[in-house]
């Protein structure tokens, strides 16, 4: 079986050469490939560069030519801004921008930038080709195609083309383009350049362009071609591996590997979980959170974790706010690059019945519970809604209240409710004040009757000895009134 580094060797040429014939048909490079989990592209990484040179020179003797520079770049955007690219040359370190295109603003896409008939000073050893965007308040450099040793004493032209260096440079000094900057460095490069920069994590490809360089005669064979790509930030700490191959339409190719190391940071997942359920923390990180609760969990940067949420009772899973952001898949699964809000929400599943009072006509007050809710009044009530605690839930019924004079009940005073049902309660009441006599009814007027003589007074009881007193007097008193009679009579005869 071929080893790893072999396997990953004949992948990273057959990808050059395939690319080289796209280039000789269309011209163009295809759009880079980023894996945006594991790397955040540059704003913009150009990808052909077609640069030639023409020559006036005036019909006199000893007047010196003149050197024209054409620049044609194709690149592709990341981040919508607006583009710039300049020819700058340098003689002994003291750069001079001679050249600028247009600005051009670019969606996240392709675009093309040119410089057209740019004068070039009479000596130079150094031409750069930068690209420029403009973020905010200012042109910020991002990357270059560099030709060295212009001009100079040939030691390189029998040395076919090949990549003597790789360099890695933090930010490149740039601090509005964080990441890491990768130089390849060609000597002896041919006048047609294909130049692949591969990143891999592990075995996987994690970021891939291609570029193709079209230089001069003069700027070829003799001098050093520098090809930039990036800055490219690395989202999870670890190894990376990268492969610069370089090749030419003749056959010669050749490669470079070298690795990047980052160091694993760590950062922070604020976890939520409101009322109502559970969450299982697991991969990079475990635990398991029960609502309500907030609690703040470290990782580092890169780890992947899964979150599990489990409802409670009455309860049921909601949604993830993600960084405010909603997803409703459960569990998930998310790759951790900075801190992190992760809310588990839930909501409380409603079970409600309907509840029915009658035979209340005096007004008693009464209060139907469950074990959730209530309702009360007075008076009747129909289907009057009262949410439980669950599929099925006991209420209770009780009065609270009696009307003046009456002693109420309510029945029943306690129902195994099920939800949707409706339930009747029925209210008897009693009079607790006595009944009052009837009155009798009134007379006929009638004439009032003559006054009555007023009786006489009881005696007082007799003694004895009087009554006999009383007898012997009144016995001779008739005696003698007898007496009289007979002489009176006999007197008339």
């Amino acid at each position: 079986m071929l080893s790893l580094t072999r396997a990953r060797t004949l992948l990273v040429l057959a990808f050059a050469l395939a690319l080289s014939i796209a280039f000789i048909l269309h011209g163009e490079v295809s759009t880079p490939y980023v894996n945006t989990n594991y790397v955040e592209p540059p704003p913009a990484e150009t990808t052909t560069y077609v640069i030639s040179l023409s020559e006036y020179c005036p019909a006199c003797l000893n007047c010196p030519c003149t050197t024209y520079a054409n620049v044609n770049v194709y690149a592709y955007a990341f981040k919508p801004s607006n583009y710039v690219i300049g020819l700058l040359t340098s003689l002994n370190g003291a750069w001079v921008g001679e050249c600028w295109s247009s600005e051009v603003y670019a969606s996240p896409g392709p675009f093309n930038l040119s410089i057209s008939q740019c004068q070039l000073p009479s000596s130079y050893d150094h031409v750069g080709i930068p690209l420029y965007y403009y973020p905010t308040g200012g042109s910020v450099w991002i990357q270059s195609v560099d030709i060295y040793g212009l001009g100079q004493y040939c030691t390189l032209a029998a040395i076919p083309p090949k990549i003597s260096n790789v360099t890695i440079a933090k930010n490149s000094g740039v601090t509005n383009v964080p990441g890491y900057e990768f130089s390849v460095y060609i000597d002896s490069p041919s006048t047609e350049n294909y130049v692949t920069l591969t990143i891999y994590y592990g075995s996987m490809v994690v970021y891939q362009v291609s570029k193709y360089v079209q230089l001069p005669s003069q700027w070829a064979s003799c001098t050093t071609l520098r090809v930039d790509f990036g800055p490219i930030q690395p989202l999870v700490c670890g190894t990376y591996t990268i492969v610069a191959t370089e090749s030419t339409p003749g056959g010669s190719q050749s490669q470079y590997t070298t690795t990047l190391n980052v160091p694993c940071p760590y950062t922070t997942i604020t976890l939520i979980v409101d009322s109502g359920g559970s969450v299982v923390v697991s991969g990079n990180a475990s635990g398991t959170y029960t609502g309500p609760t907030t609690t703040t969990i470290n990782v580092p940067v890169g780890s992947e974790v899964t979150f599990t949420a489990t409802p409670g009772s009455g309860y049921v899973f909601s949604q993830w706010l993600v960084n405010g952001s909603s997803i409703s898949a459960n569990p998930i699964t998310l790759i951790i690059n900075g801190p992190t809000t992760i809310e588990a929400v839930f909501r409380q599943v409603s079970y409600y019945v309907y509840v029915t009072v009658t035979n209340d006509s005096l007004g008693a007050s009464w209060l139907i519970t469950s074990s959730v809710s209530s309702v009360g009044g007075s008076g009747n009530v129909f289907n009057t809604q009262l949410r439980i605690g669950g599929p099925t839930d006991t209420i209770t019924a009780s009065i609270t209240g009696n009307p003046s004079g009456y002693t109420c009940q309510i029945s029943p005073t306690s129902v195994n409710a099920q939800a949707d049902n409706t339930y009747t309660f029925t209210i008897n009441c009693i009079s607790t004040t006595p009944p009052s006599p009837s009155p009798s009814p009134s007379p006929s007027p009638s004439p009032s009757p003559s006054p009555s003589p007023s009786p006489s007074p009881s005696p007082s009881p007799t003694p004895p000895w009087l009554t006999i007193l009383l007898i012997t007097v009144i016995t001779l008193l008739v005696a003698v009134l007898a007496v009289l009679i007979v002489v009176i009579l006999r007197l008339r005869r």
